[in-house]
């Protein structure tokens, strides 16, 4: 199934990294090469790449491509010289959420691999590359679980899907996109809606643009038309991605998402969540113990430079909100769907059985 064609937006070519930069959709698809550790942190904080899987991708790689650069055999000293781009490197994705210090386990199993520095490397490749792999099928997985949590009339559906929730946030397929992709297959996708996402437009510009490149039918809106929408009859489920899911099933998503989801309990329309498993987190008891984050400024106040705000006004701007377990019907992973309530139950899930 890896073969499917769709977007792949980060691409590993023998010596170098090869990552679609997001800064330039849709006015045209560019290609970044990456060939420094030091320009793969660059890349998260200019927001060529954005979305936890992929960035928790990149930066494995970006470890290697720093151990590439240290000349040393001595083993004690290939560590102890690879151990400041532990920091450096997560430091550059300190602000996205759910991605807490990813390269620290990894950098601890090197300490305790036997080998020589060459097989030392040859393991930050290799689990680079499994990292990379694991996000796909993740995905694949996702895409094919989900297709049982779609309402099962009208035969084909039409979907709203919100922010950047396509291929372009992991390392291809995506989440709630993935959904969608998946249930095209068997022919249940009539209309996909795209809600734009202010402030940032990743709906619009990203979740919409792979629509278009892969002749999906797309239609995109401002947030204020999704509850005439529904109300039109124009949307049967709602599907979400999720930047955080705690413990008690709330999900912390782009901000909007409370919003869209209100809106689809008072059309009762059902609300899907996806998400890789990962994204749970048991130690945060409910919504209120997650952070919102704060979109930047500019993103709000200036369009293309222009200042599109009064100045002088103040700016409220929060990058995520919550959505209350009560709102949401399924939240499906890799380990497949589940009552927001019942998380507990995937945590005994083997893939064996």
């Amino acid at each position: 199934m890896l073969d499917t064609p769709h977007i792949y937006p980060i691409v590993w070519k023998t010596d170098h990294l090869l990552l679609l930069d997001q800064t330039r959709i849709p006015r045209e698809l560019s290609l970044i090469e990456v060939r420094r550790a030091e320009d793969l942190g660059e890349a998260i904080q200019r927001r060529i790449i954005r979305g936890n899987p992929i960035i928790r991708v990149a930066l494995a790689y970006a470890l290697y491509l720093a151990a590439q650069k240290l000349t040393t055999t001595d083993r004690s000293a290939f560590l102890e010289g690879l151990s400041p781009w532990i920091d450096r490197l997560e430091a550059s994705a300190n602000k996205v959420p759910g991605l807490d210090h990813p390269l620290r386990p990894l950098y601890q199993t090197l300490q305790d691999q036997p080998g020589s520095v060459t097989e030392l490397k040859n393991h930050l490749l290799q689990t680079a590359q499994s990292w990379h792999l694991q996000d796909l099928q993740t995905c694949y997985a996702i895409g094919e679980q989900g297709i049982d949590a779609l309402p099962s009339s009208p035969d084909t559906l039409g979907v709203l899907v919100y922010g950047n929730c396509g291929g372009l946030a992991t390392t291809g397929y995506g989440t709630a996109l993935g959904v969608v992709r998946s249930a095209r297959k068997i022919k249940r996708i009539r209309q996909v809606y795209v809600a734009e996402t202010r402030p940032s437009f990743q709906g619009a510009s990203f979740a919409g643009w792979e629509c278009v490149q892969e002749g999906i039918p797309v239609a995109i809106m401002t947030e204020g038309m999704v509850g005439l929408a529904m109300q039109q009859g124009l949307i049967d489920v709602v599907i979400l991605g999720a930047q955080t899911i705690a413990a008690n099933g709330d999900v912390l998503n782009w901000v909007g998402s409370y919003l869209i989801a209100l809106a689809a309990q008072a059309h009762q329309i059902p609300l899907v969540v996806t998400a890789p498993w990962q994204t749970i987190d048991f130690s945060k008891p409910n919504g209120q113990s997650l952070s919102l984050g704060n979109s930047p400024i500019q993103d709000l106040y200036e369009w293309d430079g222009t200042l599109i705000y009064p100045s002088g006004a103040e700016i409220y701007a929060p990058l995520y909100d919550v959505v209350p377990e009560t709102l949401i019907q399924t939240i499906v992973t890799e380990r497949g769907c589940f009552d927001p309530v019942n998380l507990q139950a995937g945590r005994s899930w083997n893939p064996e059985t």
